[in-house]
């Protein structure tokens, strides 16, 4: 770990104010004093050779001597220099929370950097892999499917037409979607109720799964048609075969007989010529009496 140095030395004012060995000082002890902490809050300790403090300070006294004696009083000589206690232990402190947060920072900034390097490496990969997949389409698209087939052949590992096997994940989730795809019905042998069991429906049955295929809905399976009878049942065969007939033709998902009954409501002609609206009442007798009997104003008679 590189060298740590302290810029900054925090003075307890009322420490420095009420110390009587301080308010005991000289004005040139004190400053001599304050001149040793701040050496030693760099240094880790003051240095204590008085020569040299008097040749880079000495000019600035009156009396060098009593003030030196006067300023290292309260430190404590160690083969490295000069020692307050107080002085020491805020030192070691501030040395300590820095030493906590530099390696603090340290430790985020070695997990941003491992965290960029798998998102890299990540990223890598995939481009990796989305490249080889383009450039071995294009070679196969240019090659031909002579050159696939000959490719798949001399390659165990290769499917037909250049594709790779799929991966342990991809057969279980494609395996998994097979078995979740209903079993479709067959018309002819599937089992119906005695109520509409005619061929008329079973021939109509197989039109409609016939239009589902070709609408490329999924198959019918027996939960969808065992819904379809349930609602068709009660209203007979006749009504069951013109229902199912009428999803065939539309291309419906689905068969309900409430759509079946809305259909005939709008598609049944009225009375009056017009589709779902009930036919006019016809005029009463006392109104067909009092039209006969009007007659128009003299204006109108007159072409006034």
């Amino acid at each position: 770990m590189r060298e740590i140095i302290l810029t900054r030395w925090s003075i307890q004012v009322r420490d420095w104010l009420g110390s009587d060995t301080l308010r005991a000082m000289s004005a040139e002890a004190e400053a001599l004093f304050l001149r040793l902490c701040i050496d030693q809050w760099e240094r880790g300790s003051a240095r204590g050779d008085k020569d040299l403090w008097l040749r880079a300070h000495g000019h600035r006294f009156v009396d060098f001597e009593r003030a030196w004696s006067e300023a290292t009083g309260p430190f404590e000589t160690t083969e490295s220099g000069l020692v307050h206690p107080r002085v020491a232990s805020d030192r070691a402190r501030c040395v300590g929370e820095i030493k906590t947060k530099t390696k603090a920072a340290q430790m985020t900034n070695t997990k941003r950097r491992s965290d960029a390097d798998r998102t890299l490496s990540g990223r890598s990969a995939h481009a990796q892999r989305t490249l080889s997949g383009r450039s071995a389409h294009a070679q196969r698209t240019l090659m031909g499917p002579s050159a696939s087939a000959s490719a798949s052949a001399s390659d165990p590992e290769t499917l037909p037409g250049g594709r790779e096997p799929a991966s342990a994940h991809e057969t279980t989730a494609k395996s998994r979607k097979r078995r979740r795809a209903p079993q479709p019905v067959d018309p002819a042998t599937v089992p119906l109720p005695a109520a509409i069991d005619t061929p008329a429906v079973r021939a109509e049955l197989a039109a409609w799964v016939a239009r589902r295929a070709e609408e490329r809905y999924p198959p019918l399976g027996p939960v969808g048609l065992a819904r379809v009878v349930a609602q068709l049942t009660p209203r007979g065969a006749a009504f069951a075969a013109r229902a199912i007939g009428l999803a065939a033709d539309k291309g419906w998902r689905g068969v309900r007989a409430d759509w079946v009954d809305r259909e005939d409501s709008v598609s049944k002609p009225s009375a009056n010529g017009r589709h779902g609206s009930a036919p006019s009442p016809a005029p009463s007798v006392a109104t067909s009496a009092a039209y006969e009997r009007w007659t128009p104003p003299p204006e109108e008679q007159h072409g006034v």
